[in-house]
């Protein structure tokens, strides 16, 4: 018996929400609301991005899949933000959402391929 590609999404998918949701916690705990977001979001949008890659069709045509594609550009960009502050430098948050939009309209933008 091995594990479908789908079923391991799924797990990742959980385990990243539960980081994100630990990270919240634990730096709220400590009064860290800025930090609380920083280190939480990329596993939170790491969750969001595995939740559409495991489950595209609820949205019609490759939507799903460019939305995934796009929370997990956005995962790696936030990740990069958190490693910023945590250093004590300034964020920069908007060229990750530029990256974003771009690779999401890049994605829109391409025709259908075939099957």
């Amino acid at each position: 018996m091995s594990p479908d590609p789908t079923t391991l999404l799924a797990y990742s998918t959980v385990l990243f929400l539960i980081f994100g949701l630990y990270f919240t916690a634990a730096e709220l705990a400590h009064g860290k609301t800025r930090k609380a977001f920083w280190y939480s979001s990329p596993f939170l949008a790491a969750s969001v991005s595995g939740f559409f890659f495991t489950s595209p069709f609820l949205i019609p045509g490759l939507w799903g899949l460019r939305i995934g594609a796009v929370f997990m550009t956005l995962a790696y960009g936030l990740g990069w933000q958190a490693i910023r502050t945590m250093l004590g430098r300034r964020t920069c948050l908007k060229a990750v959402l530029i990256v974003c939009v771009v690779s999401l309209a890049i994605s829109a933008s391409a025709a259908s391929s075939g099957t």
